[in-house]
């Protein structure tokens, strides 16, 4: 009896669990999901086809701006071609040039001249220094040592080499080959 008391505990416990399982599906899950498809879904699409087209739009936008931009761009260039750019180089061949030219005619030239005169000029003089300096070098050393010695004879046996018979006169000078290289 015991038994039979736990088995119906059971299933009363199993249908009452049932009940309130049911019951929370009705009244919670059935509207969440019915919220889901309903409102949700549908508001998300539109939120996205929304979100699309603005970002569509913001490019469209960034594209206008940069030609907007590339426009306001090349007026600017031009005004300042035309406000800065033409005046600055009419000034420049027509004031500059001929004032730089003036000045490159008149003071440059003989400046120039003058500098090389007096270049040629101090190059002449250290070349004389260095002939004086020259020439008294070899003075000390004649004063010191005496002037270039004459070359001796080599005291020397006649050689064998062919001479023209004794015609040609023998060599004395050190250092030189005493008899010619032709062989008899």
């Amino acid at each position: 009896m015991l038994g039979t008391a736990f088995v119906l505990l059971d299933r009363g416990l199993l249908l009452l669990a049932r009940g309130i399982g049911r019951l929370l599906r009705v009244l919670l899950l059935t509207p969440a999901v019915f919220l889901y498809r309903a409102v949700l879904t549908p508001l998300g699409r539109f939120l996205a086809a929304v979100g699309r087209e603005l970002v569509d739009a913001h490019a469209v936008a960034w594209r206008v701006a940069g030609h907007v931009s590339r426009a306001v761009g090349r007026v600017l260039r031009l005004l300042a071609h035309h406000l800065i750019g033409r005046p600055a180089a009419w000034f420049y061949r027509g004031v500059c040039t001929p004032v730089v030219h003036l000045v490159r005619d008149a003071l440059w030239r003989p400046a120039r001249k003058a500098a090389a005169e007096a270049a040629r000029a101090v190059s002449a003089a250290l070349a004389a220094a260095r002939a004086i300096v020259s020439a008294a070098r070899i003075d000390a050393r004649r004063a010191l040592f005496g002037g270039p010695r004459e070359p001796e004879p080599v005291p020397g046996l006649p050689g064998r080499a062919r001479n023209l018979g004794g015609a040609a006169s023998r060599q004395t000078v050190p250092g030189a080959a005493a008899e010619s290289e032709i062989s008899p």
